[in-house]
Formats: C-alpha cells, sequence, structure tokens
C-alpha cells in the first residue's frame, strides 16, 4: 500500500506538471490557451506518469520475494494509477476554477475555429456549437467535471497497469 500510495502521488504529480507548464508557457498574454500544443504537454504528462508506474511496479515486484503473479502485478499498478487519478482529478478541481476558468468557452472557440479551417459546412458546425453548448452546460456540475477528469487518464492507466502487469510479472526469484 505504502508503495501505490508513494508511486500513485507521484504519477499524479506528474500529470499535474504538465498543467503547470501549460500555465507558463502556452498561455499568452491575452490568456488565451493554445490547445494544440497543450495536448502535447498533456499526453507528455501521461508519459512520464506511466514512466512512473512502471517503476512502481518494478520496485513492487522486486521487493517480493519469490514468484510475482500477473495479478499481483497488475494490482500494483491499478493501486498506483488510481491514487494518480485520484490526484489528477482532485488537482484539476482545484486548477481549473482557478487558473482556467474561462476553459469550456476557450476550447469551445478553439474546436468552431478548428471546424471553420477544416471547411465543415456551415451547418454541421451549427449543430457541433449546440453539442458544444450542452457540454458546456453539465461542465458547471462538479461531478461531471470529476467523472470526465477521471476519464481522461484512468482508462490509458488501466492498459498500461495490465501491460505492466504482464511485463513485470516473475516465475520465481532472479
Amino acid at each position: 500500500m505504502k508503495n501505490a500510495l508513494t508511486f500513485g502521488i507521484l504519477s499524479g504529480l506528474a500529470l499535474i506538471s504538465s498543467w503547470l507548464i501549460t500555465q507558463l508557457f502556452l498561455i499568452d498574454e491575452s490568456g488565451q490557451f493554445d490547445f494544440s500544443m497543450g495536448e502535447i504537454t498533456g499526453y507528455a504528462g501521461m508519459l512520464l506518469s506511466m514512466v512512473v508506474v512502471f517503476i512502481g511496479v518494478k520496485k513492487y515486484r522486486d521487493a517480493q520475494p519469490g514468484a510475482v503473479s500477473f495479478k499481483q502485478a497488475f494490482l500494483a499498478g491499478l493501486y498506483i494509477v488510481l491514487v494518480a487519478s485520484a490526484i489528477y482529478v482532485v488537482g484539476w478541481m482545484i486548477y481549473y476554477p482557478n487558473f482556467m476558468p474561462d476553459f469550456t468557452e476557450q476550447y469551445t472557440a478553439h474546436i468552431i475555429a478548428q471546424y471553420e479551417a477544416d471547411g465543415i459546412p456551415q451547418s454541421e458546425i451549427d449543430e457541433k456549437v449546440v453539442e458544444m453548448e450542452a457540454w458546456m452546460e453539465s461542465y458547471k456540475n462538479p461531478f461531471v467535471i470529476a467523472g470526465m477528469t477521471f476519464l481522461e487518464f484512468f482508462p490509458i492507466g488501466l492498459l498500461f497497469a495490465l501491460i505492466f502487469g504482464a511485463v513485470l510479472k516473475r516465475k520465481s526469484k532472479e
């Protein structure tokens, strides 16, 4: 459990670090966010977070005497990912209202500009605007925000926990 907390916290901090990089480098003087680069920093933060999960599972495995089953290695990774996901959600619930309170408006404008640049017909853009407005309305609910934020990272973390469980299992002490 200590291993899951330690590496889960480190993994969660790696995720949150991408927001800090975003805040420092990807928001211009007018407060506009560069969403195209934000995706890159977000995925880089997730990749760094997965490296931390891998190290945590390996450290768990190396501390165990004898065999470590796929299930044991997978659960070690899963617990780390759950802690990291919780930190990610709590971090976003703090970051979003304090540092990007107009996130939904900026994101909607970015998506609409992308549709226009891609030459999507205005009728389809109008439909997307209605969808985005509904999304913006639902994003006012903190449970929706928490759920959507959890689902940004957890499924990816779950997949990596499965992979790391398969890769880091051990039949006998080496």
